[in-house]
């Protein structure tokens, strides 16, 4: 693969094109590259975890770490109530990172290079951050967003 324009590895090439029922699901180099993301995510954590012993390896004792890493920042942002959410967490932070590794390999794809790969990401969490502290908190969730002591009447401009 040889590249003449920097702006070419972000292009997305069609690889196999598949049409369902009008719906267009083909595989492209973006497709592949975040199956091999999720590859290698879970081949990480079956290989660190497959064999836990006490005394653990380096595969294993950087999984757990990372582990640990996640479960310490759930709980100083969130607190223990917020470990029900872990998976979630877990799994896109390890989604994201092990995204942007395989980005750094000569002429691979970084599929998070691309804008909608990263919003709906951002949207799916925001979203659902939005509807669990409304169905945690109800309306109080909107002081979360109010400044402590600020004057009543800008409130509205404040929350939109």
């Amino acid at each position: 693969m040889l590249f003449f324009s920097p702006l070419e590895q972000f292009e997305i090439r069609l690889i196999l094109p598949i049409f369902e029922n009008g719906i267009d699901i083909s595989i492209t180099q973006s497709t592949i590259f975040i199956w091999l993301v999720l590859l290698h995510f879970s081949l990480f954590f079956v290989l660190g975890f497959i064999r836990a012993r006490l005394i653990p390896s380096l595969l294993q004792s950087l999984c757990e770490q990372s582990y640990l890493f996640i479960v310490s920042i759930i709980k100083q942002q969130v607190g223990s109530r917020g470990l029900k959410f872990f998976p979630i967490i877990f799994i896109a932070f390890f989604t994201i990172l092990f995204s942007n590794l395989i980005g750094l390999i000569p002429f691979a794809f970084t599929p998070t290079s691309h804008i909608i790969v990263t919003f709906s990401l951002a949207f799916a969490c925001n979203l659902a951050f939005i509807i669990i502290g409304f169905y945690e908190n109800g309306f109080t969730f909107l002081k979360l967003f109010v400044p402590k002591g600020g004057p009543k009447w800008l409130f509205p401009i404040i929350v939109n």
